[in-house]
């Protein structure tokens, strides 16, 4: 974290102005959510998206713009966790920030992606507590899922490749972490309800199910085997389309949440023996707890839900470039997208807008 009295905080010239940072960010739903949430209480608020370069430009973007506070996704989560000045013990905890709120110019990380997967669950029918539950990934959407459910009572075993880079987070929750067996699940996080929330709806190049064995039969931990038809919940925080097991150990007894927001990205056109919940339930209700700190109150989960199905089309999203971050966000207007142009000429702008529309809505 930066030292807190090291930095002159400038003047906060956009109080009622938020974003969600990340590349890419034209996917993200972010915006319906929490512009639906200020119509309704009256708050004179905007929320956009940013889309940047790094970590260190999400936190001085939001230091000198004046903003408000904001959301973190892919792949900026774990990089802020050294620009903010203060954490949650929630965000210490994971080691990712999804969530930043400025106050008298000092920012603090939180991380409201647990309390979304613990919502997302109990919407669906389906208590943690007392339950065995398998988180599959152990980046930013990973840990902090692994965390909304050891909080919740749940027995909890992470499924990762690398579990000596994570073992020390698994001892500090009290949960078990596991080596995928003949699958390869690596280390991705779709970055959810990275809503940054994690927003979880970003394409991936891994996308599709050559990247695993679809005969994996077990996670190896230690010298016994983990079978995922013996959970009964599965929390899935892998790119889009990757499932590192046999979907026939599967049964109709157990959820999956699947933390990308495309249905088919684990349901798949055969479908699936068991329930999946997507990751359009997660965005939301990290959503309401990140609102609720931006705010201090509660969101109308029925509203958002209205908002969520609006899925604005390119032509609709008004384009304005940030070229001087020590101006107010207010001066931009209100458009869908900010692009920070540091480091970019005029062409190059053109074209990283182009890119970041096609990545959004495969055009």
């Amino acid at each position: 974290m930066v030292d807190g009295n090291s930095r002159p905080r400038p003047e906060r010239r956009g109080d009622g102005y938020y974003a969600v940072f990340g590349n890419p960010v034209l996917h993200s739903r972010s915006p319906q959510l929490y512009n639906s949430m200020f119509a309704l209480h009256g708050i004179d608020a905007f929320y956009t998206r940013i889309l940047t370069s790094s970590a260190g430009r999400v936190c001085a973007l939001i230091r000198g713009m004046g903003l408000a506070g904001g959301n973190v996704t892919t792949p900026f989560k774990d990089g802020v966790v050294s620009c903010v000045d203060s954490l949650s013990p929630d965000a210490r905890l994971i080691g990712a920030v999804n969530t930043i709120v400025s106050r008298n110019g000092l920012l603090t990380g939180y991380n409201t992606d647990g309390t979304g997967v613990t919502g997302a669950l109990l919407e669906a029918g389906h208590d943690p507590a007392g339950k065995r539950c398998m988180v599959i990934g152990a980046g930013g959407a990973g840990r902090a899922a692994a965390v909304g459910l050891v909080r919740a009572g749940a027995d909890v075993v992470m499924v990762n490749r690398n579990i000596e880079r994570f073992a020390g987070f698994a001892s500090r929750l009290g949960c078990r972490i596991a080596e995928p067996g003949a699958a390869d699940t690596g280390t991705a996080d779709t970055g959810v309800a990275d809503t940054g929330a994690a927003d979880p709806g970003a394409k991936s190049v891994r996308s599709g199910s050559s990247d695993v064995d679809p005969g994996a039969k077990s996670v190896r931990s230690g010298s016994s085997d983990i079978h995922p038809g013996d959970y009964d919940i599965i929390v899935v925080t892998l790119p889009p389309g990757v499932f590192p097991f046999d979907r026939r150990q599967l049964h109709e007894r157990q959820v999956i949440l699947d933390a990308n927001y495309r249905p088919a990205d684990v349901s798949g056109p055969a479908g699936w023996p068991c329930r999946v919940v997507t990751g359009e339930r997660w965005l939301l209700h990290q959503a309401t707890e990140a609102y609720r700190l931006f705010t201090g109150r509660a969101a109308d989960t029925s509203v958002m839900d209205e908002a969520m199905a609006h899925v604005p089309a390119p032509d609709d999203i008004v384009t304005a470039v940030v070229i001087d971050e020590h101006r107010s966000a207010m001066e931009y207007g209100r458009p869908g997208l900010l692009v920070d142009a540091a480091g970019y000429d005029a062409g190059e702008l053109k074209r990283i807008t182009d890119e970041e529309k096609n990545r959004a809505f495969g055009h």
